[in-house]
């Protein structure tokens, strides 16, 4: 194998530069899917069923705690990489292959029920109403199963220290529901919550 200038690599060189490519195409590959996942999960209400919903939530999980684990390992790594290295990133890309096969599969079975409209349409309606709204990575399934029917929202978008462990350390969106506009105004007071985020259908 001939480097950069054309001064031919040795055998460990050759190893490293391999070693190295194989990261870059694996963390290619993983922003491109958290991208795909990150995307899904803010509609997912209208596409997915609740335990389709947690088990991709807990499988996300798993797949960014990896990916975090490999970068630190890419930050420390210094050439010629040492064979403990070597073997500590072969494991974790071997590690995330195999997570991201499976978020594969879930991105899979959503994009086929988006594109055999196989969705919920009037919550698919809400959503696109609350991302025009506020800023949010998720939202609580269960409150929006209770409320999206509701005739006004009251939304609350709150962080890891706030709300249910299986939703980590997303910006999560809770939302209250209301058939009177009056009852919607007073529980936002009455909780701190920012009239702006009493939405009417």
């Amino acid at each position: 194998m001939t480097g950069p200038r054309g001064i031919k690599m040795s055998h460990i060189e050759e190893a490293n530069a391999r070693v190295l490519m194989e990261l870059i195409e694996i963390l290619l590959v993983c922003q491109n899917c958290d991208y795909q996942i990150s995307e899904l999960l803010k509609v997912a209400n209208c596409v997915l069923k609740r335990e389709e919903f947690f088990k991709l939530m807990a499988q996300y999980d798993v797949f960014k705690k990896n990916v975090c684990i490999l970068e630190a390992l890419i930050d420390e790594v210094e050439v010629p990489l040492k064979m403990v290295q070597i073997l500590a990133m072969k494991t974790m890309v071997r590690e995330l292959k195999r997570e991201f096969d499976g978020l594969i599969v879930m991105l899979d079975m959503a994009n086929n029920r988006i594109d055999q409209d196989d969705i919920d349409f009037e919550k698919a309606e809400v959503i696109h109403c609350l991302l025009d709204q506020v800023e949010f990575d998720v939202i609580d399934f269960d409150d929006f199963e209770t409320n999206s029917e509701a005739q006004h929202l009251v939304l609350k978008v709150v962080d890891e220290s706030e709300h249910d462990v299986r939703y980590t350390s997303f910006k999560m969106l809770r939302i209250t529901g209301f058939e009177k506009r009056v009852d919607a105004y007073a529980y936002a007071l009455q909780h701190g919550i920012s009239k702006d985020m009493v939405v009417s259908r």
